[in-house]
Formats: structure tokens, sequence, C-alpha cells
């Protein structure tokens, strides 16, 4: 399998990355339905660019429309929005300007009136302690991410919205703003057409602690202006496929809609670049023709997928053999630990063996990133959910340890793309090598991989 490694490394664009992940990254930022179709229409035409036969699927999204046991959400847009203190405040009253920061405001957010809403800003302790909130923003606490434990309490005492101000490292970024990318009264990510109606902004840290300070003091005023709304349209997702001697697939999934540098446009840009490397290097007689097809599978996190999965026929045991999911690849300086995350035992799948193979060769044949951190079994967070038995789709997924998430920081110089074109090697190679199954290659690494196995109780080989 270090042949792979040996091939692919050389097919790989530190240059590519940065100039696609970037362009991707710059097309999502708005965070709306219209960005995230720009961004899907990019991805497609990099893959026809590149020699692909790919497809522009579109799944309704209506927020009542069930995929698997998910509804695809509402749709959502915005133009401006804007919040100003009006009393109670000194310094720059715009405190929230989605025109300048787009994580200002929070996604699923509805309008004001055209001439805006005045309103009361109440801390969260005095709603609790039984302050009338009606028609009021309620301030969050810091430390506290804003779902359904949150947003419940505050819509059922009548608020008109709420104000967030938490980052993961407030001490580290205190002008940075966290990404509230859907507040809901579900355990869902995202909104649908059975909620309430909210407005919600996103401040930084040091607003945020200006403004609990401020409301400690006395009444503080705010207006909030914005033309955000949601509305029943279509999520947009891409596939493209790279034939292999079978027509059974290994899917390489890596979610869009997130617009941060790492967190997913690295990972969608890493799956184009992936295939094109594996394409290349069969083409010029490098590497054999994959005994298994690899289909690409870039959508929305979660929801996109469940709208693929239902696409291509809802159980895919038979269809495919497997998947590796592409999210949070370690090519952030300091983040550059992996947990190399097996899927979860209820069905064989002998790409466990494959990646634990491909990485621990990686890990003793140099001392540059990626690193190990540790190994992980049973994962069915993020995109791997379509392990489930009665779907039949074993996921495996490396990822870096995260320090920082949803941040706005996470963008422009965020990412060293030299560590990610070298981690993105190691991802390729494991695409590359599930994707071949070669059976005396996949042999020499079983004895590790049932080494591990036996000091797991998660494993059964």
């Amino acid at each position: 399998m270090k042949t792979y490694l040996d091939i692919l490394k050389n097919e790989i664009s530190a240059d590519f990355l940065k100039k696609h992940t970037v362009a991707l990254m710059e097309r999502e930022l708005p965070q709306t339905t219209p960005a995230i179709h720009n961004a899907a229409r990019y991805i497609y035409e990099l893959f026809k660019e590149n020699g692909f036969d790919a497809e522009l699927v579109e799944f309704v999204s209506d927020g009542a429309n069930i995929c698997y046991d998910a509804a695809i959400p509402m749709c959502w847009d915005v133009s401006y929005a804007s919040l100003e203190v009006i009393s109670g405040w000194e310094g720059d009253r715009i405190i929230a300007d989605y025109n300048k920061e787009p994580f200002a405001v929070v996604r699923y957010s509805v309008p004001t009136p055209e001439e805006g809403l005045t309103a009361r800003v109440v801390t969260w302790d005095k709603m609790m302690s039984g302050e009338d909130v009606t028609g009021a923003f309620v301030l969050v606490p810091y430390g506290q991410f804003v779902g359904a434990k949150i947003l419940v309490p505050i819509l059922d005492r009548g608020a008109a919205g709420f104000i967030g101000g938490t980052v993961s490292s407030r001490e580290e970024k205190p002008d940075s703003t966290h990404w509230i990318n859907g507040a809901t009264e579900t355990n869902s990510w995202c909104v649908n057409d059975n909620e309430r109606d909210f407005i919600g902004f996103s401040v930084t840290p040091r607003i945020h602690k200006k403004l609990t300070e401020a409301c400690e003091k006395g009444e503080v005023l705010v207006k909030a202006k914005t033309d955000a709304h949601r509305y029943k349209g279509t999520m947009p997702g891409v596939t493209a496929l790279l034939p292999g001697e079978s027509e059974r697939e290994l899917w390489v999934i890596a979610h869009t809609a997130e617009p941060l540098e790492d967190d997913n446009n690295a990972g969608v840009i890493g799956v184009i670049h992936s295939l094109m490397a594996i394409k290349k290097a069969v083409e010029e007689g490098k590497s054999p023709k994959p005994r298994y097809s690899i289909r690409a599978v870039l959508s929305p996190e979660a929801y996109g997928l469940c709208g693929f999965g239902e696409h291509f026929g809802k159980v895919l045991r038979e269809r495919c053999i497997g998947a590796v999911n592409v999210d949070g690849i370690p090519c952030v300086p300091s983040q550059e630990e992996t947990l190399v995350q097996f899927a979860p035992p209820y069905i064989p799948f002998y790409g466990n063996a494959v990646m634990e193979g491909v990485w621990r060769e990686y890990a003793e044949s140099t001392t540059e990133s990626p690193y190990i951190k540790d190994w992980w079994g049973d994962h069915w967070d993020d995109d791997c959910f379509l392990s489930d038995p009665t779907v039949g789709l074993p996921t495996v997924m490396p990822e870096t340890v995260i320090y920082r998430w949803h941040n706005s920081t996470q963008r422009y110089g965020y990412i060293d793309y030299n560590s990610f074109a070298r981690a993105l090697a190691v991802y390729a190679a494991t695409i590359a090598a599930i994707a071949m199954c070669e059976s005396d290659k996949l042999e020499s690494f079983m004895p590790k991989f049932a080494e591990y196995a036996k000091k797991s109780t998660l494993f059964l080989v």
C-alpha cells in the first residue's frame, strides 16, 4: 500500500488545493441557500473540467421532505442584517452587521419590519428569574451554544429572538464571531417547516461581555433590521464517478455548505483532487484500474447525504462496499493530530484494516505531519450515520483533533497548504487502497488490525 502513498503524493498540488479551497469558501461564505447552489455549480464544473462524469442533483428542501428519518430543512436567504444599540451604550453602536461579517446573523432568522424592530435586551438569568421578555432579545449566557434547550424557553416566553456570543476560545480570539448555523427547537441542526420564527444575532465575545455589563447597569435598547427569510426550494448536491472494474462503489463523502476554510471547503476540494490523482495514476499506467468504482458524494452535511442515500436506492449494501468520510483533514498548524476512526462493527468492512495499514505505513515512514493521535472504533457521528446496518454503508473517517469550531477566524490563511497536501496524500492512498482491494496486500495488514482489535471490545473481526 505504500505504493499508493508514493504514487499519489506526487500528484497532489498545494497550489491547486489553495486556489480552489479559497474559491469555494468565498462562494459559500454568505451562508444562504443561493450561495450553497452557487458553490455546488462550482464543484460540478470543477469535476467536468477534469474529465469526470458528474451530476448536479437537487432535493426538495421545504422542511417537510423526509429522507430516511430526517426532514430536509427549509431554504434561507438574506441580503442585509444589522443590530444597533440605541440606548445604554458607549462606543460603536453597530454591534452586528451581516455585510461586514456574514456570521453576524443566525441562519433561519426571519425578517423585521422594513423600518426595523426596536426592543429591549434581557439577559438569560433575568428571564429565568421571571422578567418579562415579550418582544425582547434574550442575551444567551457565555458558554452556551444555541440549541433547543436555549431556544425553546426563549420563544415560549414570547421573545423576538436572541443574541449569542460564545466562541470556542474567548481568550484566544475575543473579536471572532461564532457561526450559528441554525438554531432549532429540536435535536436537528436545521429548521423545519413547523418551527417558530426567531431573529438571531451572533456577536464577538468582547461585545457580548460589554453587552452583559450594560444590561446589569440598566435598560439596553437595540434596533434590528434584516430581510432574512425562510422559503421552500431545493438543496443541491454533486456526485461524480471514477469507474472501476466492478459497478459496485466505494463512496467518498465530504459535506458542503459550511463556509470555513478547513470545515469543510478543504474536504470537498480534497475529495476532488484525490479522485483526480487516482484517475491520472490509472491513465498513466502507474496504478491498476480500481476493482471497485469510486463515487464522490458532496452535499450539505447529514441532510444532503440522506437525500443522496434515497436517490441511489435507500438500502445501499448491494450497491456499495463502504465509504470514506472526508471531514476535518489535519491541515491547520498545531491541529495536525489525527483520530483514525473505524466503521462500526455491525457490517464487516475490510476498509477498516486497509485504512489502518495505510496510516501506520505513513507514520512509520516519516516524522512529518499528519500525526496519529489515537485509533477509535464504532464511529457514528457526522456523515458516518449510514453505517447503520439497515442502510449498509460502513464508513471510515480519519479526522483531525479539533481545537477551533465554527469560528470566523477559520478563513483566509488558516490552513497550511503544504500540510494539507501531505495529509491528502494519505487520504487518497486510503481511498485507492480500499478501491483496489488487492488481497495479497490486504492480507499483510490483517495481523496488525487483528492485534489492535484484540485490545478493543468495539471490533468484530
